[in-house]
């Protein structure tokens, strides 16, 4: 069903404001735009809430730069500075387990 991604570099920290619409939500608002699936891996709810979107090692959705070597995370946030306290900790936690699991591996902002 996904293509597997074969190298993990870089992790990808998105912010977008979505008012707290869980991730099924978003999977049929990415179905009906013909999508196969959201093209994230994670998304952190402003309450600090983490849902898996895409399996970890699948490739990410089709739109992202650089999708065949990154770990995309969706923060629902409309900037860095909008990010909760809830979210910073369920990131820290992630980010952790994905350094852990993927060495060397580099963490970008968009």
């Amino acid at each position: 069903m996904f293509i597997e991604r074969k190298v993990t570099d870089t992790i990808c920290l998105l912010h977008e404001a979505t008012s707290g619409k869980p991730l099924e939500t978003l999977w049929r608002e990415a179905r009906r735009k013909g999508e196969l699936d959201v093209p994230f891996h994670f998304l952190v709810q402003a309450s600090g809430v983490l849902e898996t979107g895409r399996p970890l090692q699948a490739v990410a959705g089709r739109l992202y730069p650089r999708n065949e070597s990154t770990v995309y995370i969706l923060l629902d946030a409309k900037d860095n500075n909008t990010i909760t306290d809830a979210q910073k900790k369920t990131l820290k936690e992630i980010l952790k387990e994905l350094k852990a699991k993927f060495p060397g591996v580099q963490t970008v902002k968009v």
